[in-house]
């Protein structure tokens, strides 16, 4: 058979024909053309996926921070209580041989039964400024001297 037949006569002489795929050769120049091609969609490609990354990273710095917060709002719900930072106060209760937590706004967060070493009184002393020291009696390390 024939490598190249004129398309003219291919449909005046063809038996039958049906549509599909094939591979057709090419030139040299049509290669270098696709080549080119080649290099050009591969150089955007990587630029493209580059840019992906980098917001990947942005999306995800911005998300990290949400999604902190919702998890601490789901645990509010959850239990009913929030987690804060500040001052607590102990108060010893001497009737009822129990100790009180208390958060700087005055709610009580929790208490104790008072341990041995709750009730043991200790000495602590504080420099004056004019006469020296002085000793104050405290029943508990974390007390205020009055």
């Amino acid at each position: 058979m024939e490598n190249f037949i004129k398309p003219e006569l291919l449909s005046d002489n063809a038996s039958s024909f049906e549509e599909g795929y094939y591979q057709l050769p090419l030139s040299k120049d049509e290669l270098d053309l696709e080549k080119n091609r080649l290099v050009n969609l591969s150089v955007k490609i990587n630029n493209l996926k580059s840019e992906e990354k980098n917001r990947r990273k942005e999306f995800k710095a911005e998300i990290k921070p949400k999604e902190d917060e919702l998890s601490g709002i789901l645990e509010c719900c959850e239990t009913g209580q929030k987690e804060c930072h500040g001052r607590m106060y102990s108060v010893v209760d001497y009737n009822t041989n129990k100790i009180g937590v208390y958060a700087q706004e005055g709610y009580l967060i929790s208490e104790r039964l008072m341990r041995q070493e709750d009730n043991q009184l200790t000495i602590k002393h504080s420099a004056t400024g004019t006469d020296g020291y002085s000793l104050t009696l405290l029943k508990n390390q974390n007390e205020k001297p009055s």
